[in-house]
């Protein structure tokens, strides 16, 4: 999605934003499909004339490694993640198949609380 959202532009930022550590130079010119001519494409989604992009890369790089955390989540995340899931259409089933209608709207707001965190 993000390379059809970004055709025919510079797409600088967004493969920064979605490569916070950066990619070997060695990969990126393997799988590169080209270089577009200067001019041939509109301005960037995004300015660069800042650094509020760079120091907060910076920043969070730093506080994950200060962690100890792995760069594509942990074992503690895939748990969370499951339980929520479950949570969710457990709650959406249950909203469902209930035949009171208090019922079914204490499983629509679990269903919400689940969705919600």
């Amino acid at each position: 999605d993000l390379i059809l959202l970004a055709a025919g532009k510079d797409a600088s930022v967004l493969f920064e934003t979605y490569h916070p550590r950066g990619v070997p130079h060695s990969l990126v010119k393997k799988l590169q499909i080209g270089v577009m001519e200067k001019g041939a494409y509109d301005n960037s989604f995004y300015s660069w004339g800042s650094d509020f992009y760079k120091v907060l890369k910076k920043r969070v790089c730093e506080r994950i490694e200060e962690k100890g955390l792995q760069r594509r989540g942990s074992g503690e995340i895939l748990i969370k993640a499951l339980f929520l899931l479950a949570g969710f259409w457990y709650s959406l089933y249950h909203m469902y198949t209930q035949t009171s209608f208090t019922n079914a709207a204490i499983a629509s707001i679990s269903m919400g609380i689940f969705a919600a965190m």
